[in-house]
């Protein structure tokens, strides 16, 4: 009797032993599942903080972008105006109270054209270069081409061009000029090294194979048509451009015909044509190098680079 419930005892103690690995694997994979599940969370909290961090940054980024910008502008308007106060003649009283009030020293602007000066009208002051001499009291220096119309007595308007270095000190959006104005050699320098110029040189596409005279006629009508429509119609003229957005309209004073083609060439779907064309601006007319690409199958105009 004892033997048997020992025996049963001992089976029940093994049963429940078994119940409980079983138990305990179950908990080890729910244990498992939840330390994925938590390092899964963790992982895309870090994520959006990284990303919101970033958007953030960059959003800073454009705001500071969009405000130098502004600022630039009102900068280079503000030393336009100045410049065109500073040599117009005669002055006004307004034009006089205007330097006053923007000018350090009074004895920066006070100068005095020759007797027999009747007038001086800026035409245009372009800003070709802008130096920061100072970033704590915001002291800088323009850099700026001014050219202006003077006329003599007794003379014709003689165009004079002169070039300046004005310094300004900026507080907040306040401005003045706190040295005179002088006149310097243009340091604006044409670009003369050979490499650097070869660099710069368009060489157009060329296809692999030649073309008959029956095609060469075909792609010169395509062409002339393409530039008649050009000229008269850019809605219509889209409609012959495989990328219609990149063709900007002509100017309305201005009009391209077809003067000549040098070299046609062709791929397995494409042209390739070398020509001139006559480009008339009003009374003015110039012959000018361009590059056409066609697409074949389709007729129409891919490339159109004047070079």
């Amino acid at each position: 009797m004892l033997l048997k419930k020992f025996l049963k005892n001992r089976a029940d103690d093994e049963k429940e032993e078994e119940v409980s690995l079983e138990e305990l694997q179950e908990r080890k994979i729910r244990l498992v599942r939840s330390i994925k599940r938590k390092a899964m969370i963790k992982r895309i909290l870090v994520i959006l903080v990284l990303f919101f961090g970033v958007a953030g940054g960059y959003k800073a980024l454009f705001d500071t972008g969009e405000e130098n910008s502004y600022t630039e502008l009102k900068d280079q308007a503000f030393v336009s105006a100045y410049i065109t106060d500073y040599y117009s003649y005669p002055r006004s009283d307004e034009t006089k109270e205007r330097l006053k009030n923007f000018t350090l020293s009074d004895d920066a602007y006070s100068y005095e054209y020759a007797s027999d000066v009747e007038s001086v009208d800026v035409r245009s002051v372009i800003i070709y270069n802008i130096v920061k001499l100072d970033s704590i009291n915001q002291i800088y220096s323009y850099y700026i081409k001014c050219t202006y119309d003077v006329k003599v007595k007794d003379s014709e308007t003689a165009v004079n061009t002169m070039f300046n270095k004005i310094t300004v000190g900026k507080n907040g959006d306040k401005y003045k000029v706190i040295r005179p104005v002088t006149n310097i050699k243009n340091e604006v320098q044409a670009v003369k090294d050979k490499d650097v110029l070869d660099s710069y040189g368009y060489d157009p596409d060329k296809g692999s194979e030649s073309v008959d005279e029956e095609t060469k006629s075909d792609v010169k009508n395509t062409i002339e048509l393409f530039l008649k429509t050009y000229n008269d119609d850019i809605t219509q003229a889209r409609l012959l451009f495989l990328e219609p957005d990149r063709l900007l309209p002509l100017d309305d004073n201005t009009s391209l015909e077809l003067n000549g083609m040098s070299d046609v060439t062709k791929s397995e779907d494409t042209y390739y044509v070398n020509c001139t064309l006559k480009q008339t601006v009003s009374e003015m007319q110039m012959i000018l190098k361009y590059h056409f690409e066609i697409d074949i199958e389709k007729n129409k105009v891919k490339v159109m680079e004047v070079y």
